[in-house]
Protein backbone atom coordinates (compact mmCIF):
# COMPACT_ATOMS: atom_id res chain seq x y z
CA UNK A 1 0.00 0.00 0.00
CA UNK A 2 1.61 3.63 -0.88
CA UNK A 3 1.33 6.21 1.67
CA UNK A 4 2.94 9.89 1.48
CA UNK A 5 6.01 10.12 3.17
CA UNK A 6 8.01 13.13 4.46
CA UNK A 7 12.16 12.60 4.08
CA UNK A 8 13.75 15.58 6.14
CA UNK A 9 17.88 15.35 6.24
CA UNK A 10 20.25 18.11 7.41
CA UNK A 11 23.43 18.56 5.24
CA UNK A 12 26.59 20.59 5.33
CA UNK A 13 26.46 23.90 4.53
CA UNK A 14 29.80 24.43 2.86
CA UNK A 15 28.03 22.22 -0.18
CA UNK A 16 28.08 24.30 -3.30
CA UNK A 17 24.62 23.92 -5.57
CA UNK A 18 26.03 21.31 -7.96
CA UNK A 19 26.78 19.12 -4.73
CA UNK A 20 23.84 19.84 -2.91
CA UNK A 21 22.04 18.90 -6.05
CA UNK A 22 24.10 15.61 -6.99
CA UNK A 23 22.70 14.95 -3.12
CA UNK A 24 18.95 15.56 -3.73
CA UNK A 25 19.27 13.82 -6.88
CA UNK A 26 21.20 10.93 -5.32
CA UNK A 27 18.19 10.65 -2.40
CA UNK A 28 15.00 10.76 -4.77
CA UNK A 29 16.53 8.68 -7.81
CA UNK A 30 16.19 6.21 -4.63
CA UNK A 31 13.08 6.64 -4.44
CA UNK A 32 11.68 6.54 -8.04
CA UNK A 33 13.76 3.43 -8.68
CA UNK A 34 12.56 1.37 -5.72
CA UNK A 35 8.44 2.22 -7.15
CA UNK A 36 8.35 5.37 -5.11
CA UNK A 37 6.56 8.83 -6.32
CA UNK A 38 8.65 11.77 -5.60
CA UNK A 39 6.19 14.78 -4.71
CA UNK A 40 7.35 17.83 -4.00
CA UNK A 41 11.87 19.00 -3.22
CA UNK A 42 12.09 21.66 -1.11
CA UNK A 43 15.88 22.63 0.16
CA UNK A 44 16.22 25.10 2.77
CA UNK A 45 18.91 28.06 2.87
CA UNK A 46 21.12 27.57 5.13
CA UNK A 47 20.51 28.42 9.05
CA UNK A 48 22.27 27.86 12.05
CA UNK A 49 21.74 25.33 13.88
CA UNK A 50 20.54 25.12 17.59
CA UNK A 51 23.74 22.69 18.83
CA UNK A 52 26.83 21.38 17.23
CA UNK A 53 25.56 17.81 14.41
CA UNK A 54 29.01 16.18 14.00
CA UNK A 55 30.91 19.19 14.38
CA UNK A 56 29.33 21.47 12.41
CA UNK A 57 27.05 24.84 13.36
CA UNK A 58 25.55 25.28 10.37
CA UNK A 59 23.38 22.88 7.82
CA UNK A 60 21.04 22.91 4.57
CA UNK A 61 17.56 21.00 5.46
CA UNK A 62 16.26 19.04 2.40
CA UNK A 63 12.68 18.15 2.50
CA UNK A 64 11.33 15.74 0.25
CA UNK A 65 7.70 14.59 0.15
CA UNK A 66 7.05 11.03 -1.40
CA UNK A 67 4.52 8.59 -1.99
CA UNK A 68 5.79 4.98 -1.87
CA UNK A 69 5.55 1.50 0.47
CA UNK A 70 6.87 1.04 3.53
CA UNK A 71 10.03 -1.35 1.80
CA UNK A 72 11.30 1.76 -0.01
CA UNK A 73 10.49 4.16 3.24
CA UNK A 74 13.02 1.41 4.86
CA UNK A 75 15.59 1.48 2.08
CA UNK A 76 15.95 5.40 2.38
CA UNK A 77 16.39 5.24 5.97
CA UNK A 78 18.60 2.54 6.11
CA UNK A 79 20.73 4.47 3.06
CA UNK A 80 20.60 7.85 5.29
CA UNK A 81 22.37 6.20 8.02
CA UNK A 82 25.43 5.18 6.27
CA UNK A 83 25.54 8.06 3.58
CA UNK A 84 28.20 10.24 4.56
CA UNK A 85 27.20 13.44 3.68
CA UNK A 86 24.12 13.48 6.02
CA UNK A 87 24.58 14.56 9.10
CA UNK A 88 20.92 13.94 10.36
CA UNK A 89 17.39 12.49 8.59
CA UNK A 90 14.30 12.00 9.49
CA UNK A 91 11.39 10.10 7.98
CA UNK A 92 7.62 10.07 9.15
CA UNK A 93 4.53 8.97 7.44
CA UNK A 94 2.05 12.18 6.80
CA UNK A 95 -0.40 13.01 7.80
CA UNK A 96 -3.54 12.92 4.81
CA UNK A 97 -4.63 16.05 5.48
CA UNK A 98 -1.20 17.78 5.68
CA UNK A 99 0.09 20.03 2.63
CA UNK A 100 1.90 17.40 0.41
CA UNK A 101 3.62 20.52 -1.39
CA UNK A 102 5.58 22.68 1.14
CA UNK A 103 8.20 24.52 -1.13
CA UNK A 104 4.77 25.68 -2.83
CA UNK A 105 3.40 27.31 0.63
CA UNK A 106 6.97 28.36 1.40
CA UNK A 107 7.66 30.24 -1.77
CA UNK A 108 4.22 32.04 -1.05
CA UNK A 109 4.37 33.37 2.66
CA UNK A 110 7.96 34.57 0.91
CA UNK A 111 7.00 36.66 -1.86
CA UNK A 112 4.35 37.96 0.90
CA UNK A 113 7.23 38.89 2.78
CA UNK A 114 8.36 40.99 -0.01
CA UNK A 115 5.19 42.83 -0.41
CA UNK A 116 5.11 43.36 2.57
CA UNK A 117 8.20 45.33 2.50
CA UNK A 118 8.17 46.86 -0.39
CA UNK A 119 4.79 48.21 0.81
CA UNK A 120 6.44 49.67 4.60
CA UNK A 121 9.79 50.94 2.26
CA UNK A 122 6.98 53.05 0.22
CA UNK A 123 5.40 54.10 3.06
CA UNK A 124 8.36 55.30 5.11
CA UNK A 125 9.63 57.12 2.03
CA UNK A 126 6.22 59.04 1.53
CA UNK A 127 6.44 59.55 5.62
CA UNK A 128 9.60 61.76 5.21
CA UNK A 129 9.56 65.25 5.93
CA UNK A 130 11.76 68.29 5.74
CA UNK A 131 11.37 70.28 8.67
CA UNK A 132 13.15 73.26 8.75
CA UNK A 133 14.57 74.83 12.33
CA UNK A 134 12.20 77.49 13.88
CA UNK A 135 13.81 80.00 15.73
CA UNK A 136 11.91 81.28 18.76
CA UNK A 137 12.76 83.78 20.79
CA UNK A 138 12.13 83.76 24.50
CA UNK A 139 10.30 86.35 26.21
CA UNK A 140 12.05 88.27 28.48
CA UNK A 141 11.14 88.22 32.40
CA UNK A 142 11.53 91.33 34.51
CA UNK A 143 11.01 90.29 38.12
CA UNK A 144 9.39 92.81 40.58
CA UNK A 145 11.72 94.09 43.59
CA UNK A 146 10.67 92.76 47.01
CA UNK A 147 9.82 95.20 49.76
CA UNK A 148 12.16 94.26 52.79
CA UNK A 149 11.62 98.22 54.03
CA UNK A 150 8.65 97.89 56.26
CA UNK A 151 10.34 94.62 58.24
CA UNK A 152 12.89 96.53 58.96
CA UNK A 153 11.35 99.32 60.17
CA UNK A 154 9.10 96.92 62.10
CA UNK A 155 12.34 95.56 63.89
CA UNK A 156 13.60 99.23 64.72
CA UNK A 157 10.10 100.09 66.62
CA UNK A 158 10.64 97.80 68.88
Amino acid sequence: MNVSYEAMFLIDSGLVDEQIKAVVEKFTGIVTKNGGEIVDVDVWEPRKLAYEVKGRETGRFILINFISTAAVKNELDRIFGIADEILRSMIIRQDPRADVRPSRARAAEAERREREAAARAANMAEAVVVVEPVVVEAPVVVEAPTETAPAEASSEEA
